[in-house]
């Protein structure tokens, strides 16, 4: 939006410079004055917005997904955090041609959790971004069924542990049960 005003006032200015000789010097230089603040606030603006930009980061650790928005200079830090076992959809959108040259987009994930939905935007390559999110889940899964699968395991390791003291130690002969 900003970069729309700055192309029309750009060219506004051209335009009115040939049209400047008709005005008074003060007018003129009035003009001048007037263009240069708003380009200083202007690109002011910009400048804080890329930086703004930059300074929001994701962090994937081995069990959360962090949203961390921090503003420029330091002003304010919001960070949200979501358990990788609350997600329940993880989506991106590139949303027109020019995003898909400079491939960038959305990363919206959803969770139960109560932070909801966790959204990065302009994020690059959002393909891969939600993709690694959702390997590092699907990680995640693995690795709960692997303790699922070793808890079982271990419960029928005890109960084969205590059909063998009940049931097979006293069929067996005392002095065969000594012997082994």
């Amino acid at each position: 939006m900003f970069l729309l005003l700055t192309v029309v006032g750009m060219m506004l200015l051209l335009w009115a410079v040939p049209e400047l000789s008709r005005f008074s010097r003060r007018l003129e230089w009035l003009i001048f004055v007037l263009y240069g603040v708003f380009m200083v606030f202007g690109f002011g603006w910009l400048l804080w917005t890329i930086e703004d930009w930059r300074n929001d980061v994701y962090i994937l650790t081995k069990d959360a997904i962090v949203d961390e928005e921090r503003e420029p200079l330091g002003f304010d830090v919001r960070t949200r955090r979501a358990p990788l076992t609350t997600i329940q959809d993880i989506s991106y959108n590139i949303p027109n041609m020019l995003y898909t040259f400079f491939d960038v987009g959305h990363v919206t994930i959803e969770t139960a959790s109560q932070e909801g939905k966790l959204t990065f935007d302009f994020v690059h390559h959002p393909r891969e971004v939600a993709f690694h999110i959702y390997q590092r889940l699907r990680d995640l899964e693995e690795e709960e069924r692997v303790r699922q699968q070793a808890r079982l395991d271990q419960s029928i390791l005890e109960i084969l542990k205590l059909y063998n003291e009940e049931v097979v130690e006293k069929r067996l002969p005392p002095s065969t049960s000594q012997a082994s």
